[in-house]
């Protein structure tokens, strides 16, 4: 919707007509490329979190001995 109706406002401009026929399919491509880059990235920070979680503690503590 937000890409939708600037195109079915400027596209007709330059391209009459045939700028409403396209800009239908040119919103949906827009909104699938900005979807794709969301989930790689929520993916990528999942995948980071999830590392973090299974990863042993780390030794750098000091033991005290007594």
């Amino acid at each position: 919707m937000v890409i939708l109706i600037p195109a079915l406002l400027i596209l007709p401009q330059f391209l009459g007509i045939q700028g409403v026929f396209i800009s239908g399919p040119i919103s949906d491509f827009c909104s699938a490329v900005v979807s794709v880059a969301f989930v790689a990235f929520s993916l990528k920070r999942l995948q980071n979190e999830m590392d973090q979680e299974l990863s042993p503690p780390s030794q750098t503590s000091t033991s005290h001995s007594q």
